[in-house]
């Protein structure tokens, strides 16, 4: 058989296996077709040398082919396959194709072009007039797979609605996560060229190590919950970007202009002059996010980080300017440092913070070259995040903080870096004068849209079926818009997160009181 068949087929066999086994652990098949289920999870098991071996697979696709027109002379049907671009298929290490040639095939109930997916026709580069053949023959394979011992079942299932919604989902969210890939790889070629740097060399590869770990370490948030009655289905995190929800700001400039305006004027400001992070981004290079607790000042770093980290944030966060390379560092760990180091930093310079950012990230087992991040930041194009200036407990060792990242601030903010601190308001206010640059931007409570947006995301995370969810999510917001107390209270993120977890996994009467709700967290 044709190489480039067998290859077709064993793409199609991988990404049949993928697709069914998230089916299964969607619980979107039914129990009924539990012998159908044990059949998929033996040939996902087997993995690639199970695929390859399929020869009713190959058969099929042979099959499939041949009612596309393809010819029966090997060579000249070898050279028909690379004509169409499905020799593009023989790639073992793309997982995304895969699936998404095997969740078309499920969904093509007839030969009509319009129900090719348009990624998957630009994908595989086929020219214009090629649509109607791919059509055919994910139909034609649909066709023959209902015949096939392992396949069978996942096409008769896939004519439920319940299944052929998931699987739309599913499409939907394997071009997501393929797109997000084509934007990874479009940001590291950008920032490799800024920087100088060679894809594969000492420099080049720690930058894609770098990333690949900020982007594993921010993507999810963790819950903890110390009771819980439902700990069977107790989930423990949560996607981030999944849950987020935008934070505004009070604009900053607001208090200068008050001078020249009417008390009036003042006070119509203060309602409607508010920013989120992304006009932030775009009008100031050195910023303090303040806030009380729980209000969303660290999801909202660790969101910058994680967009710009994906190469997203033009996408997510508006930004117009040049790819800036995302460092966030806790302050309390650096106050640490401080005072095991105090008789190697005994004054306030940029060195000592430089050096911090060094051991954290080694700490986290990056084998990164020694003057890695030192090279970046003199080179500009940096985002330093600098989370929790208020953690540092000890007010005099906080101040001491306070002084060196101002000194390492007016270091590196020449060289077009940029610079985003975090803290509670008190915190902040006994060591602000020694911070000279960050304009100051205080976190607002949520309004309640978007408090009822962060509840929706919440549930929609936590609870998989949707019937459930539907009715847990209306439930709840009903809830709370009926207790004064709690509708106000929830307009802070943590204490919203919290409510809804207590909800979720106690399955008592929504508490009224802060200290009912947090003595679960």
């Amino acid at each position: 058989m044709d190489p480039i068949t067998i290859s077709i087929a064993t793409a199609v066999g991988l990404g049949l296996g993928q697709v069914g086994k998230t089916l299964i652990d969607k619980g979107v098949i039914e129990p009924a077709l539990q012998p159908a289920t044990d059949k998929i999870s033996g040939y996902v098991g087997g993995g690639y040398n199970r695929a390859k071996g399929d020869v009713a697979l190959q058969e099929a696709v042979q099959t499939a082919l041949v009612q596309t027109g393809a010819p029966q002379d090997a060579d000249k049907l070898s050279q028909y396959l690379i004509k169409w671009g499905f020799d593009l298929l023989q790639a073992e290490n793309n997982d995304a194709l895969r699936r998404e040639i095997a969740q078309a095939a499920l969904l093509q109930f007839a030969p009509q072009p319009d129900l090719v997916p348009e990624r998957l026709f630009r994908v595989l580069r086929m020219p214009p007039d090629a649509r109607p053949v791919l059509a055919k023959f994910l139909y034609h394979l649909r066709q023959e797979l209902k015949e096939h011992e392992v396949w069978a079942g996942l096409i008769e299932q896939a004519n439920e609605d319940a299944t052929r919604a998931a699987l739309y989902q599913m499409a939907h969210e394997t071009v997501r996560t393929a797109q997000a890939a084509e934007r990874f790889a479009e940001y590291m070629r950008l920032l490799l060229d800024y920087y100088g740097l060679q894809p594969g060399k000492e420099d080049g590869q720690a930058l894609q190590e770098y990333l690949e770990h900020i982007i594993r370490d921010y993507q999810h948030i963790n819950f903890v919950l110390a009771t819980a009655r439902r700990r069977d289905r107790l989930s423990s995190e949560a996607a981030l970007e999944a849950v987020f929800v935008p934070l505004h700001v009070q604009d900053p400039d607001v208090g200068k202009r008050r001078g020249r305006q009417d008390q009036f004027w003042a006070e119509r400001e203060d309602r409607e002059q508010t920013f989120t992070i992304n006009d932030v981004l775009q009008r100031y290079s050195t910023f303090i996010l303040v806030g009380p607790p729980g209000c969303g000042k660290t999801t909202l770093l660790r969101h910058l980080t994680l967009n710009f980290a994906q190469g997203e944030a033009a996408e997510k966060l508006g930004w117009t300017g040049e790819p800036l390379l995302p460092i966030l560092i806790p302050l309390r760990t650096f106050g640490r440092f401080l005072t095991d180091n105090r008789s190697k930093y005994t004054n306030p310079a940029p060195l000592a913070l430089r050096h911090f950012i060094d051991d954290y990230f080694a700490e986290h087992d990056l084998q990164l070259p020694g003057d890695f991040f030192f090279k970046r930041l003199k080179q500009g194009r940096c985002l330093l995040l600098l989370d929790g200036l208020d953690e540092v407990a000890d007010r005099d060792e906080r101040a001491t903080v306070a002084q060196f990242v101002n000194q390492f601030i007016k270091a590196y903010q020449r060289n077009g870096n940029y610079f985003a601190l975090a803290s509670r308001p008190r915190g902040f206010e006994q060591v602000q004068h020694y911070l000279e640059r960050p304009t100051v931007c205080t976190v607002l409570p949520l309004t309640r849209p978007d408090r009822d947006r962060l509840v929706t995301n919440l549930l929609l995370e936590l609870e998989p079926n949707e019937r459930t969810r539907r009715q847990n999510t209306q439930d709840l917001l009903a809830n709370i818009h009926h207790k004064e107390t709690v509708d106000s209270l929830s307009r802070n993120p943590l204490f919203c997160t919290t409510l809804v977890l207590v909800y979720k996994y106690q399955g008592t009467t929504l508490p009224e009181r802060r200290v009912d709700v947090t003595r679960s967290w």
